[in-house]
């Protein structure tokens, strides 16, 4: 399925980065509606803000002002599968195809980066296309 296909990792919709370190130690530590963060290079940090959506950090210095916000861990972006509620990157290396479901139905993800934004896709695994029978689904 080519339309979740990105070319490349700056395709993928990140939060930027709104501070900088010496903003975020000089904001009132005695406020606990202040997130503040780093997301080094190559990496980002899933989110969601605790109405419902849910985020993806880009590298840099964050002040997120939100109660609610709550921070997964940073993860690489080379990770093989990045999932957070109702978005996911995943990146299947070549010998392999992604599969995941939409509303029941099987989408088959080529070699190469993927992002989407869905309520209904789920991925499902990485399926090695090396192997001697294929299974795919149930």
């Amino acid at each position: 399925e080519n339309r979740y296909r990105i070319h490349n990792p700056a395709m993928i919709p990140l939060e930027a980065p709104n501070s900088s370190r010496i903003q975020n130690l000089t904001t009132c530590c005695c406020c606990s509606c202040a997130s503040q963060f780093v997301v080094p290079d190559g990496h980002l940090r899933p989110g969601d803000d605790g109405s419902g959506h849910f985020h993806f950090y880009g590298p840099g210095v964050h002040r997120v002002w939100n109660c609610f916000l709550t921070l997964h861990n940073t993860v690489p972006i080379t990770q093989t599968h990045i999932i957070n509620g109702n978005q996911g990157i995943v990146t299947v290396k070549q010998g392999f195809i992604g599969f995941a479901e939409d509303r029941g139905q099987p989408v088959l993800l080529g070699p190469g980066l993927h992002y989407w934004k869905s309520d209904t896709l789920e991925f499902v695994q990485h399926i090695d296309l090396s192997a001697p029978v294929i299974q795919i689904g149930a």
